[in-house]
Order: C-alpha cells, then sequence, then structure tokens
C-alpha cells in the first residue's frame, strides 16, 4: 500500500510543479469603461484610451504619454515568440539528449498584441506568457495532466486570451468608425 501511496503523492508534487509553471503570466486585460466616447482599458503594460469623439488613441506608458490620430494606425498586430525554458525543463523533467530537438524541448510562449502607426513605430498594448512543456513519449502524460487543470478551471490559455483580447480591440476601433486590419507574426 505503501508504494500506492508513494506513486500518488509523485503524481500530485508533479501535477501541483505542472500548475504551477503552467498558469499564464502576465495576461491582464480590464475594461476601465466603454461608452460613446471613450473605450478606456489597462494591462499589464500600460493604460490606453479609444477616443471616439476626438478620433485619437491614447496611451501612457511606463510613465510616457503620447497621442496617435487614428488616420496614422496602420494595424494591430498579434506578434508570437518562444523561448527554451531551460531551468523549467531541468526541474519538471531533467535533461535527456531529445531535449536539444526543437520538437521536445519546453518553451516559454510569449504573446504580445502591438498597435503599429505611421513612420515604422509601434505602441506595445498587451503581452501574456506561458509554459509549453514538450516531451519524449511524454504527451499523453502532459495531455492527462493539462485536461486535468482545465476541468479544475485552473488553466487559462494564453493564445486564446490573446486573441479575445485582440477581438476587444479591433471591436472597439470599429465602433470608432476606424478599421484596422490585423496581422499574425512569429518571431524567433
Amino acid at each position: 500500500m505503501s508504494i500506492i501511496a508513494g506513486l500518488i503523492a509523485l503524481f500530485l508534487f508533479d501535477f501541483l510543479l505542472f500548475a504551477l509553471y503552467r498558469k499564464m503570466k502576465r495576461g491582464q486585460f480590464n475594461v476601465i469603461s466603454n461608452s460613446y466616447r471613450a473605450f478606456r482599458f489597462s494591462t499589464d503594460l500600460g493604460n490606453f484610451a479609444i477616443d471616439r469623439e476626438r478620433k485619437r488613441f491614447y496611451y501612457v506608458l511606463d510613465g510616457e504619454s503620447g497621442k496617435v490620430p487614428f488616420h496614422q494606425v496602420q494595424n494591430a498586430r498579434t506578434v508570437f515568440s518562444e523561448h527554451w525554458a531551460y531551468g523549467k525543463e531541468f526541474i519538471t523533467s531533467g535533461f535527456e539528449l531529445t531535449d536539444f530537438l526543437g520538437r521536445y524541448r519546453d518553451t516559454d510562449a510569449v504573446y504580445q498584441i502591438v498597435l503599429d502607426v505611421e513612420g515604422g513605430q509601434y505602441i506595445p498594448l498587451f503581452a501574456a506568457q506561458q509554459f509549453q512543456p514538450r516531451e519524449f513519449l511524454e504527451g499523453w502524460y502532459i495531455a492527462l495532466k493539462q485536461e486535468l487543470l482545465e476541468s479544475l478551471g485552473w488553466h487559462t490559455d494564453a493564445f486564446a486570451h490573446t486573441e479575445k483580447t485582440m477581438k476587444q480591440i479591433r471591436d472597439a476601433f470599429e465602433q470608432s468608425g476606424v478599421t484596422i486590419p490585423t496581422r499574425h507574426t512569429h518571431k524567433t
């Protein structure tokens, strides 16, 4: 019986560690107000306003503020990048030879939303990050833990959350009479 109890304890420890690392980092998006005058929101990066009366986009990032007339907004872009999460990889499963193959390398996926404006500048609006485990011959085990996390309501998918946030921002611009194209880019 002690072997079974040990296996259960080991699974619970592994599951809690998995839950801790899979938790989405950053990803805050709060609508402050949505009226006929303006759509105001805040994220981990700053505070923003789509002013429908003045036809301007206002932002405050790291204490710096600015405004952009709607006609200078070129598009909204979702940027995806990922980086090897070697520290988390070592803690969760140790190193194996397969970890040097990109297909089995645990990564931190980063999702960003930026607003491109005239002159080649961009304004970062949103960022979220999430650990992506990938192990050789353990896909079923990772999927099992993921399903358990979702059934307990302990998981927010960073990609889906970013897409939902992009839709809200795009819709707010459209309600202001401005249609901005959206793009997706992958950064390595």
